[in-house]
């Protein structure tokens, strides 16, 4: 972690899954950020997460168009995951749509392919991994940031005390929950 208060954030995302049933409102987008690829945002994410989810969640890429962007926050929503978590992502992270649905308790849009509208709760923990991403103006409240530094120009040559801390974390996942 490149500071303090990244490990705390980290803390905090791994406590969510246990705590979320118990806020009414929305939550952050948790951003694990790095200065370079393989410093190990997606397996943090992975890891942070399954505990509470029973399994890592599923990773979606982030579309380019806005179009896209809303068609797949509210397909998303309707598939009732517990987390939404989006991998690699590049450049400014923002835009209406996302900006809206971290700050909604209930999303209102148009269905993919026919003429009517779904209303959804949003439930869901909010989360996503890139290099060196930006806020948008309007994300910057709506974002728990846990930025990642190894210190290192390839941080995939890092040797680690856990070879697998996937396979580690689920063998352990009773244990770990508990402990949250």
């Amino acid at each position: 972690f490149e500071e303090d208060a990244d490990r705390a954030h980290a803390l905090a995302l791994y406590l969510l899954p246990f705590l979320r049933p118990m806020i009414e409102g929305p939550t952050p987008l948790h951003m694990i950020d790095a200065p370079t690829e393989n410093s190990g945002k997606s397996l943090l994410l992975r890891v942070l997460l399954l505990p509470g989810i029973g399994s890592p969640p599923e990773l979606y890429s982030w579309p380019e168009s806005r179009a896209e962007q809303q068609k797949l926050l509210l397909s998303a929503l309707l598939a009732g995951r517990p987390v939404i978590a989006f991998d690699n992502v590049n450049g400014e992270v923002g835009g209406p749509d996302l900006e809206r649905v971290l700050t909604s308790t209930v999303t209102t849009d148009r269905v993919l392919g026919v003429s009517q509208t779904a209303t959804v709760q949003n439930r869901a923990i909010w989360a996503l991994t890139g290099n060196n991403c930006t806020l948008s103006r309007d994300m910057v409240r709506r974002t728990v940031r846990l930025r990642l530094d190894a210190g290192m120009t390839d941080p995939g040559e890092r040797s680690y005390t856990h070879p697998n801390i996937q396979r580690w974390t689920t063998e352990r996942r009773a244990e770990l929950a508990g402990a949250a």
